[in-house]
C-alpha cells in the first residue's frame, strides 16, 4: 500500500530538487509520528516519575515540559548520533558530496524532528510566542 503512494512523493519532490525526501518520506514520517506519540505518552510517564514537580503544573505549563522533553529526547539522539559521525572518513574526505546511507537515515530523522518542531512552533505561537 505505501508502495502507491512514492509517486506521489516522488512527483511532488523531485522537481523542487528535493529527491532525498521522495527517498526518504517513509523515515520522515515515522520520525513525525513518533516525536507526536513521544509528546503524548511523556505526561503519563511525567506522573509516574515526577508526580509532585509534574503535579504543581499548570496546564500550560505542563504542555511546555512535555514540548521540552521531546526536545531533549531528540536532542540526545542528535548528540550520539553526530558523535558517531564527526570523524566519518567518507564524510571528511569528501565534505561537499560525501555520501553515508547511515548519515541519510539521520538526516531523514531529523528533518522529522523538524517538521514536528514547526507544527509545535505554530500551533503553540499564542500561548508562548515562540
Amino acid at each position: 500500500m505505501l508502495d502507491s503512494i512514492d509517486p506521489w512523493v516522488h512527483a511532488a519532490f523531485d522537481p523542487l530538487h528535493l529527491s532525498g525526501v521522495g527517498a526518504y518520506w517513509r523515515v520522515i514520517s515515522a520520525s513525525l509520528l513518533g516525536h507526536i506519540v513521544l509528546l503524548r505518552l511523556l505526561p503519563l510517564a511525567s506522573k509516574l516519575l515526577f508526580p509532585n514537580a509534574y503535579g504543581r503544573l499548570s496546564t500550560t505549563d505542563k504542555h511546555a515540559w512535555c514540548v521540552s522533553l521531546t526536545t531533549l529526547v531528540h536532542s540526545i539522539y542528535d548528540s550520539f548520533f553526530i558523535l558517531a559521525f564527526i570523524n566519518h572518513p567518507v564524510l571528511n574526505d569528501n565534505k561537499m558530496d560525501g555520501f553515508n546511507q547511515n548519515f541519510e537515515y539521520y538526516l531523514a530523522v531529523a528533518m522529522g524532528y523538524y517538521m514536528w518542531d514547526l507544527s509545535t512552533c505554530i500551533i503553540n505561537f499564542a500561548d508562548y510566542g515562540y
